[in-house]
C-alpha cells in the first residue's frame, strides 16, 4: 500500500483535526461539548489534564462491536450506531488555545466525527474566535502520548525504532 494511499484511508477512518481559537481552553471545550452532544457523542469521564473523551454507544456496543467483531454485522443490518471513542483536548498558545479532536476507536462512526468536526469549525467561526483550522490528518499520526493516538503502543515501538 502506498504511503498516499495509507494516509488517504487513515484519513478516512481515524479523522483527527486541530482548530487554533482564541479563547481559553474551557470555553474551546465547551463549543467542543455542544458539537458532540448534536450527535449524541456524551462525556465520559472528567476534563482530566485538558482532555475530554466522548463516546457514542455503550461499553455493551464495543464488546459487540470492536472485541467480537460484530461492527459489519451491524452495517449489514442497518445499524449504524456502534461504540465510537472520540479524545477531545486543548493545548495553549501564545494567542489563546488549540482544540484538537480525534476518533480513537470506532470507525463506523468516522463520517459522524467528521461531520462533527466540520459544524464545530462553523462553529467558532460563526462566533468569531476561530483563528485557523488545520488540516484534517489522520489520529494514527499522532505522537505516542497524545491521548487521541489509537494505537499509542504501536506508534512509541515505531517512534523508538525512528520509523
Amino acid at each position: 500500500m502506498t504511503s498516499a494511499r495509507r494516509a488517504r484511508n487513515g484519513n478516512k477512518y481515524l479523522p483527527a483535526r486541530a482548530m487554533d481559537v482564541s479563547v481559553d481552553a474551557a470555553a474551546a471545550l465547551e463549543f467542543a461539548r455542544a458539537a458532540m452532544a448534536r450527535h449524541h457523542f456524551t462525556p465520559h469521564g472528567a476534563i482530566t489534564g485538558g482532555v475530554w473523551m466522548f463516546r457514542y454507544g455503550t461499553p455493551i456496543d464495543e464488546f459487540f462491536s470492536d472485541i467480537l467483531g460484530l461492527g459489519v454485522f451491524y452495517r449489514m443490518i442497518g445499524r449504524s450506531d456502534a461504540y465510537a471513542r472520540i479524545a477531545v483536548w486543548t493545548e495553549p498558545l501564545p494567542t489563546g488555545t488549540r482544540l484538537t479532536v480525534s476518533l480513537v476507536t470506532g470507525i463506523f462512526q468516522a463520517p459522524t466525527v467528521q461531520t462533527t468536526i466540520t459544524e464545530l469549525i462553523g462553529d467558532f467561526t460563526d462566533a468569531g474566535v476561530l483563528i485557523q483550522a488545520g488540516e484534517p490528518f489522520s489520529g494514527i499520526d499522532l505522537p505516542a502520548d497524545s491521548p487521541g493516538q489509537p494505537f499509542p503502543r504501536r506508534r512509541a515501538r515505531e517512534e523508538a525504532r525512528g520509523a
